[in-house]
């Protein structure tokens, strides 16, 4: 999978595992993440997770991160990649890191349209619940309703 921004693209190189179960067979073994003249290799050995799919790309407002939905085998977790630095933070992992529970999967995101702030939905398959990240700050922010469903 290859995907093309205005200065940066991102490409997900795939490991077939012959032993493993059918959805398992094919997985992602790197995400390498070029911006301008820098190059960054994300092994994501290193994510204590299989992947299996990139659903979708965003660019932030600055152009200083990119968010990466990658489906697992049970769920999909939100990486966000400071393409300067290569430093990235997956967000369901930090999220259980502060104490919160039932973090299979994010099935939604946006970043906002002046900084490099992103919401999004994280839960599991009977209710999700909105919360903010900044990027800046690193620090979350809880919306206090959980719910089955998103508006748009």
């Amino acid at each position: 999978m290859v995907w093309k921004g205005d200065n940066t693209t991102i490409t997900a190189n795939t490991l077939k595992q012959d032993a493993a179960a059918d959805f398992e067979q094919n997985i992602i073994d790197t995400i390498v993440v070029a911006h301008g003249k820098e190059k960054h290799i994300l092994h994501t050995e290193d994510f204590g997770v299989k992947l299996v799919d990139i659903t979708s790309v965003a660019e932030s407002p600055s152009n200083s991160w990119i968010a990466i939905r990658a489906e697992k085998t049970a769920g999909s977790n939100l990486i966000l990649v400071n393409v300067k630095t290569g430093k990235y933070t997956i967000l369901n992992e930090r999220l259980e890191k502060t104490g919160k529970q039932d973090v299979e999967t994010i099935t939604s995101y946006n970043w906002s349209p002046k900084e490099d702030i992103i919401a999004f939905a994280y839960g599991n398959t009977e209710k999700s619940i909105l919360a903010i990240y900044d990027t800046k700050k690193d620090r979350f922010v809880y919306l206090p309703r959980a719910t089955n469903y998103i508006v748009a």
